[in-house]
């Protein structure tokens, strides 16, 4: 299985990339990246990406024989550029000329899961006392992906997972106090590759949801 992974030298997205290159079903990513990755592997193709608002042919040519995108580009705080113009441009992209090949070839449609937080608000006119304009955002992100699904029902799937606080070393406590806010780092990533590799999940995926299936993935294949 082939796929695209963004964000790969963050705290998460390298999580996922650790645990995609470990994946024995996944033999080949390609990492969209602003800068290097420090990871050599027979796996892995870095592609040093300067604008993420254009996918010229020569880009979309490394792509194809993609089956599944995580998307997981940005921090919290990341404006509308990165959150809004960057992920909808890959979207729009992939879907129409990656997403084909993938039903052409493989006879499958094409994942794209993107990573979006729990707080996120899809209600654009409800009231939020924090964060507001982020959450909103966000929270718009997740529909349109998931009317592009609605639009592109035949080549495209899109999941949007929303975990709570995100922890490099897990908790017993805080899964204990709050299991519905937190998720390990290394929960988080299993659960993310095991949802493009099964095909499996929901158009909304949220922490608990998440917590238990990277529990479950890592057990099978730790």
């Amino acid at each position: 299985m082939k796929i695209i992974l963004t964000g790969s030298t963050g705290i998460i997205g390298s999580a996922v990339l650790s645990r995609s290159l470990a994946h024995p079903s996944i033999t080949s990513i390609i990492a969209l990246s602003r800068r290097p990755i420090p990871v050599s592997h027979p796996k892995l193709t870095t592609v040093i990406q300067s604008d993420f608002l254009a996918y010229p042919p020569e880009l979309l040519a490394q792509l194809q024989g993609a089956e599944a995108c995580i998307w997981v580009l940005g921090t919290p705080t990341s404006g509308k550029e990165v959150h809004v113009d960057y992920t909808l441009a890959a979207a729009e992209a992939f879907v129409e000329h990656v997403a084909p090949v993938c039903r052409e070839t493989e006879g499958k449609r094409f994942t794209f899961l993107y990573l979006s937080g729990k707080i996120c608000e899809r209600d654009q006119s409800k009231a939020l006392w924090f964060l507001a304009d982020a959450r909103r955002m966000r929270g718009a992100v997740e529909t349109e992906l998931v009317e592009m699904e609605a639009k592109h029902a035949d080549v495209w799937k899109s999941v949007v997972a929303r975990p709570g606080g995100v922890s490099k070393a897990e908790s017993t406590v805080l899964k204990w106090l709050a299991p519905e806010w937190t998720i390990g780092v290394a929960e988080l990533a299993a659960s993310l590759v095991d949802v493009v590799v099964s095909r499996e999940g929901e158009h909304f995926m949220e922490n608990g949801d998440l917590r238990q299936r990277g529990e479950s993935a890592l057990q099978k294949l730790p």
